[in-house]
């Protein structure tokens, strides 16, 4: 005989360091099979009542059409499927409300469920199921349970479960729980074929539907041989489902079992069942209602029958979770249990809906990616409490139990007969150095246990019981931790010790999305916007519109709800990570403001938002946080043309392509960068004549119908005038002549200052022209082109030279205006003191009439001293040209002034000197 240490092994550790210690989710499909109408259950499903009488209540069933609305005139056929009995009419219409009932219904004459069915054309068949139980036999009743627990005893000398003992730890239960035990003489029929059920029925009503920590009850048995397995079931006979309780000690005389509940509500609901409305309690029981008692049942098999081939139907691949067992945020020690028993409940209660292993997840295995399954299996790991396992069996130890069967061989065989009867997985608990891990058994052959481990998604693992052991085997409490060494494995089967009920309205909140909002920190993604240079909230669920080649995203985590993150002007950050459409991992973000970067492909691109808030800077294996896909959408912004030139005043037809973006695109504004007012347009098109010649830089904005500034681009106008002529004449003949000559000499005079370092070819020393008389060229000019440091541009007008304009070999700093656009107006030429003024009279056709004329004058004055203090020089040019010959004169006049401060001016010298020439067009 040993002690019940060696059942559950004390930890070392007092506190669980264990496995489990928006967004965009994604609904199960649920498809129908089409019909023209749809029958279901309205009322009297789920009773109950003593064999070979009526229910309460008669069965109703309605018909809706597929938009939900009652159907009337429906034939509807109820025939009794199982259990015996009768109905009152196995015919009947709906009416105008859309039900029907088959009146009466009496159940058959035996303990057990009662099922009928409903049919009719084109709607499925639906079932409706009661129970037929007769009354129990009170053996405890309404026993109140203190803050302090007790042990209630069955003290019925005579009874088959005499000695039964019932034992709830101090605040167990809380204050005021009631119990009451009974029993019920009829034994199940639907065990496999070799088992047997030992001693009655029990019969357990409970006013608290879970207790915090492990009742044990130890009933009473007379199997003395080892070689007879026993293993205690609760039974739903109105489903006809069994689970296992774990088994606690086993001696010649009892089996002792543990649970933290004893009510049917609590079971794990397997798939179309149906749950019971009302149930026996045993003679006077009061309980809460709501909470039906559980029926309790022992069952034996030969020992030796346990080796052969035991399986499920449940496969590792296809019914686990594909994600490792890494631990999030609200759950950061791992979440091992509450991915085997959420795995187990999508197994018993939906897997005809498909296979659980990337249900969830069209990416693949990814472990971040999957957000249903790791917030489904972090609310179910809380709220089955799996944080407190280590304190749960260190409580069973503190109890003292013995045990004639050694620890490890009384769970093999309760796991291998839990398989057996069942024909569903088991959750087991192995216990390590400190800590509890959970996993899923699922076959077994000859001492081999095949498992599902969350640490090992999709693999079949295996561990021996071979003699009275398991052979040690390596596991760790979460994926990628230090394997530890194994001390014990413990068959926990469903929902004994884990609130398996809660998980029907955890799924229902798959179903519309919130699984998890409860417990999970709602982070908050930012996007970063180059064109603003400014953070705002990324809205995931909506598609993401950028011109911006490079997404930006960091995570903001509100009101310090996170573990150690980067906190900048006092606003916490957490860790953002990037992926592609296929779940690869692009990059990798640090903690806060910096975020994390991903380069866009013009037009669709879906991105996957994984956000941690770990406690390590570059840890993400215990603190997943978050995940949801983006769709964004990126369109490159370019202007056309791109660098256009042209004239002045001469319109450029800009356009803006946008790409992906187009279509949301609803104003854009246009900056030519010359001055001139922005033009706002809704198609993305605008013209505009720039009035100068200069290199502008055009910029464009796209808004969409939020006012989003959504893209931008810019490019460089280069508006100028063309180097070079209009039209080109040769001088093919020229005459000159002197009218009021010059002076006699000009030293030292404003004069040779003005003639010798401020004139051109045409204007010799002493105004002899140089080359005038040398067949020079005329050159017609009306476009604009810079050409050097003295003047901006070329403006229109007529030149004289035998070069281009403003080359002239070097000898003068800028070529020979005859004449200058009007609009011109020079700072300087070389000293301040000249400011040329031009005025141009006509037009510069190919053919036609040009009059101009140009000044340049000293505008310094002299107070009262020096010889000469002003002087003006005038040019002027009459050009006629018709077809390819032309004729013209060119006259210069220079005049010199004395200015006076007593007396009025005086002109000191006045000349001129008159050119007359033909030309012939060579251009």
């Amino acid at each position: 005989m040993r002690l019940i240490q060696q059942l559950f092994a004390a930890t070392a550790l007092a506190t669980l360091v264990a496995c489990g210690g928006s967004s965009d989710t994604t609904s199960p499909p649920i498809t129908p099979p089409a019909a023209t109408v749809t029958l279901s259950v309205l009322s009297g499903d789920g009773q109950e009542a003593v064999p070979g009488t009526a229910l309460a209540n008669n069965p109703v069933v309605v018909a809706r059409s597929a938009a939900g609305t009652p159907v009337s005139g429906i034939a509807v056929t109820f025939a009794i499927d199982s259990g015996g009995g009768v109905v009152a009419t196995t015919s009947a219409t709906t009416g105008a409300d859309g039900t029907v009932s088959p009146g009466r219904w009496t159940l058959g004459a035996s303990e057990g469920a009662n099922v009928l069915t409903a049919s009719a054309i084109g709607s499925p068949t639906i079932r409706l199921r009661s129970l037929a139980s007769f009354p129990v036999t009170a053996l405890i009743t309404n026993a109140t349970v203190p803050r302090s627990g007790a042990v209630l005893t069955v003290n019925v000398p005579g009874d088959p479960l005499n000695g039964l003992k019932l034992t709830i730890p101090d605040t167990a239960l809380g204050v005021g729980a009631l119990i009451s035990i009974g029993s019920k003489a009829s034994k199940v029929t639907t065990l496999p074929a070799g088992y047997a059920q030992v001693g009655p029925t029990i019969v357990i009503s409970n006013s608290v539907a879970m207790s915090s920590l492990p009742m044990v009850l130890t009933i009473p048995v007379n199997v003395q041989s080892p070689d007879t397995a026993l293993a205690a079931f609760y039974h739903d006979p109105l489903n006809d489902t069994y689970e296992v309780l774990p088994v606690a000690a086993r001696t010649a005389t009892t089996l002792s079992v543990f649970a933290r509940h004893f009510t049917a509500d609590r079971l794990m609901r397997r798939q179309g069942a149906t749950k019971i409305a009302r149930r026996e309690q045993p003679a006077g029981a009061r309980v809460v209602a709501g909470y039906s008692p559980a029926q309790i049942i022992v069952a034996s098999v030969p020992a030796a029958t346990l080796s052969a081939l035991t399986t499920t139907g449940f496969a590792p691949g296809v019914d686990d979770w594909e994600f490792e067992n890494l631990g999030t945020l609200p759950e950061d020690g791992g979440i091992c249990a509450g991915m085997s028993i959420s795995a187990m409940y999508y197994f018993y209660a939906h897997s005809a809906l498909g296979p659980l292993f990337r249900r969830f997840n069209p990416v693949g295995r990814n472990n971040n990616t999957n957000t249903v399954g790791l917030r489904f299996a972090t609310v179910a790991q809380r709220d089955m409490d799996w944080a407190s396992a280590t304190r749960w069996f260190d409580v069973l130890n503190a109890m003292q139990f013995v045990t004639a069967i050694p620890a490890a061989r009384l769970h093999y065989q309760t796991l291998v007969m839990a398989m057996r009867v069942t024909h569903l997985p088991q959750f087991l608990d192995i216990s390590g150095d400190g800590f509890e891990h959970a996993v899923i058994a699922f076959a077994s052959n000859n001492g081999a246990v095949s498992f599902a481990d969350p640490n090992a998604p999709g693999v079949s693992r295996t561990m021996t019981f071979t003699g009275n052991a398991f052979a040690p085997f390596p596991f760790s409490a979460r994926a990628g931790a230090a394997n530890g060494v194994v001390t014990g494995v413990k068959t926990i089967g469903a929902s004994a010790m884990l609130d398996a009920a809660a998980m029907d309205a955890e799924w229902s909140q798959v179903a519309d999305s919130t699984i998890g909002n409860a417990i999970f920190t709602q982070v908050i993604p930012e996007s970063y916007d180059r064109l603003t240079d400014t953070w705002s909230a990324a809205d995931t669920t909506k598609t993401f519109y950028t011109s911006d080649p490079l997404l930006t995203l960091r995570t903001m985590c509100p009101n310090r709800s996170c573990p150690v993150v980067d906190r900048r002007d006092n606003i916490d950050y957490i860790h953002t990570r990037l992926i592609n459409a296929s779940g690869t991992v692009t990059t990798e973000g640090i903690p806060g403001a910096d975020g994390a970067s991903f380069t866009l492909a013009e037009g669709q691109n879906r991105i996957g938002v994984i956000q941690h808030s770990g406690i390590e800077v570059n840890s993400y294996r215990d603190s997943w946080t978050n995940f949801r896909w983006m769709n964004v959408v990126h369109g490159k912004v370019s202007i056309i043309p791109a660098r256009p030139t042209a004239k002045p005043d001469s319109a450029i037809n800009f356009s803006v392509s946008a790409g992906a973006l187009q279509p949301i695109i609803t104003r854009y504004t246009w900056d030519f960068g010359d001055g001139t007012a922005v033009v706002t347009t809704t198609t993305p098109a605008a013209a505009h004549a720039f009035a100068r010649a200069a290199d502008f830089k055009v910029l464009v904005k796209l808004y969409d119908a939020a006012n989003r500034l959504v893209g931008k681009d810019s490019t460089a106008a280069s508006i100028s005038v063309t180097a070079g002529p209009y039209s080109v004449w040769k001088v093919t003949t020229s005459t000159s002549a002197n009218i009021n000559p010059p002076p006699a000499s000009d030293t030292g005079s404003s004069v040779e200052a003005v003639l010798r370092r401020r004139y051109d070819t045409l204007v010799a020393y002493w105004g002899r022209p140089r080359s005038a008389v040398v067949n020079p060229t005329l050159w017609v000019v009306k476009t604009a082109s810079p050409f050097n440091n003295d003047f901006d541009t070329q403006p229109i007008g007529v030149y004289l030279s035998d070069s281009l304009p403003g080359t002239n070999g070097g000898k003068d700093p800028y070529p020979a205006p005859l004449a200058l656009a009007a609009d011109v107006n020079r700072t300087a030429i070389d000293t301040p003191e000249f400011l040329p003024k031009w005025t141009v009279t006509g037009t510069v056709p190919d053919d036609g009439h040009i009059i101009a004329t140009g000044a340049l004058r000293n505008s310094t004055i002299f107070a009262c001293i020096g010889e000469f203090t002003s002087a003006t020089f005038v040019q002027a040019v009459d050009f006629r040209m018709s077809g390819n010959t032309g004729t013209g004169t060119i006259t210069y006049t220079f005049r010199v002034v004395r200015p006076s401060c007593n007396r009025p001016n005086q002109e000191l010298s006045r000349w001129q000197w008159v050119v007359s020439f033909t030309a012939t067009r060579i251009k």
